[in-house]
């Protein structure tokens, strides 16, 4: 028997195309970050769309909190990439490595975590199995950062905060 397909899928698959068609040659400073939080605000709306995270993680409050934040970490990451490629002795230590989180596997906080990791320069995350990420860092700096836990101690501060009582 044969799964039938929703009909937002096809109809979200086009959107996604499209905007991802339309910033994937930004040409200026300016519209990188505006076309990123039209990616985050897209993506998040095609989730709750497609039911692919619970609703308890849509209140407005939580995605502005969340929008704000991987804006200001993405900026910063942009200028630590920047000075590691443009320094006078280039610094690109590219290395693959793992973290275990606290999120549980198929626990929708890790996913976004996983996503912004990679939504963040100069970092991606590879794989993820049960509760470890396999990531990829360009500089010794941002590797540290994530092995910190920073970013994951500020997603289940915006998130989990809220969803306590759902």
């Amino acid at each position: 028997m044969q799964k039938e397909v929703p009909v937002q899928l096809p109809i979200s698959a086009i959107i996604i195309l499209v905007f991802w068609t339309i910033i994937a040659t930004p040409s200026g400073v300016i519209q990188f970050p505006v076309f990123s939080s039209f990616a985050i605000i897209i993506t998040f709306y095609l989730c709750y769309i497609l039911k692919a995270i619970p609703k308890r993680y849509f209140s407005i409050i939580q995605l502005l909190r969340y929008g704000i934040w991987i804006l200001k970490e993405i900026i910063l990451s942009s200028i630590d990439i920047t000075k590691v490629i443009w320094g006078r002795e280039i610094k690109v230590e590219s290395r693959n490595f793992e973290v275990v989180t606290e999120f549980k596997q198929n626990d929708p906080l890790l996913i976004i975590y996983a996503n912004s990791i990679t939504l963040t320069p100069g970092t991606y995350t590879i794989n993820t199995e049960g509760s470890r990420l396999k990531l990829n860092a360009l500089s010794a700096n941002t590797m540290r950062d994530i092995k910190s836990r920073r970013m994951e101690r500020k997603i289940q501060e915006i998130f989990a905060s809220d969803t306590t009582n759902s």
